[in-house]
């Protein structure tokens, strides 16, 4: 839902005069998924736009501004995390429309609860207008396998595949931490997932994690990870569920063999005909 927000920009009298201009900003915030795996990117979309004759700066006092207020399932508000900045665009020109994003995640301590309700506050001048409650329920995800293995640093990782499911729809994620799950590095989305074979996870010589999913009849999705959590590539491949598969490369890594062969569309089975009794 988009919230009007009217702030009078100037106000001048002269020569018996008086002029008045009026600042119209649209604005709008908007949560792209209603539930997240634990330790995802929890991004908040905002779009804001510049109905007034003059451009928006950003700061200063008769600037604009924005927050966000998160409270968690008992109403209590959560803090800013240390050094945290929320971003925004330096200016939006007149008549012009932005569309950005934050991660609540790196603005808020969000691991440690189940469900959260989010409002954006934009600033205008010296007024504040604040947007619809959105909620967003963070889920654990379930398990489907893991593994342990030392970082670049030396110190162990724990790598895990998770499921969860969005719109009718499973997705699969890779989710990095310390083994006793003190300390989690992040998740990553590595798309949709379809329940026919196991996903397979593997690192390699050089601590590089290799996921290789089913993510759409006859298509594979292979994503390399470094130890960090960091994407380095995702490769969509397809194949035939029996002839695709993860194998090591000889050189301390892995590759993705019987990619491109797609096995030929079996003959139909054609239901037989009713059985015609004589009379």
């Amino acid at each position: 839902m988009w919230s009007r927000v009217l702030g009078l920009a100037a106000l001048a009298v002269g020569c018996g005069t008086l002029q008045a201009r009026a600042q119209a900003v649209d604005f709008r915030a908007r949560l792209p998924h209603a539930e997240v795996l634990v330790c995802e990117p929890l991004p908040v979309e905002i779009t804001i736009r510049n109905n007034g004759m003059s451009p928006l700066q950003a700061g200063g006092s008769g600037g604009y501004a924005l927050a966000f207020e998160v409270l968690d399932a008992s109403g209590l508000l959560l803090r800013e995390l240390p050094q945290s900045a929320v971003l925004v665009p330096e200016v939006i020109e007149p008549q012009a429309q932005v569309v950005f994003t934050n991660d609540l995640q790196a603005l808020f301590p969000v691991a440690r609860h189940a469900t959260l309700s989010v409002r954006a506050r934009l600033t205008v001048g010296s007024r504040s207008y604040m947007s619809d409650k959105l909620f967003v329920d963070l889920m654990p995800g379930s398990e489907i396998t893991w593994v342990n293995a030392p970082a670049a640093d030396g110190v162990l990782r724990r790598f895990s595949l998770r499921s969860l499911s969005r719109g009718k729809r499973d997705f699969l994620f890779l989710r990095v931490e310390n083994p006793d799950g003190s300390l989690c590095y992040g998740a990553a989305e590595l798309g949709r997932l379809v329940r026919m074979g196991e996903p397979r996870l593997e690192v390699d010589s050089r601590g590089n994690v290799h996921v290789l999913h089913l993510s759409a009849p006859n298509q594979f999705i292979h994503s390399v990870f470094s130890p960090e959590g960091g994407a380095i590539k995702r490769d969509v491949l397809t194949g035939d569920l029996s002839m695709v598969r993860m194998v090591d490369d000889g050189q301390g890594s892995f590759r993705i063999a019987g990619a491109g062969q797609v096995a030929p569309p079996r003959d139909p089975i054609v239901d037989p005909l009713p059985l015609r009794r004589g009379l």
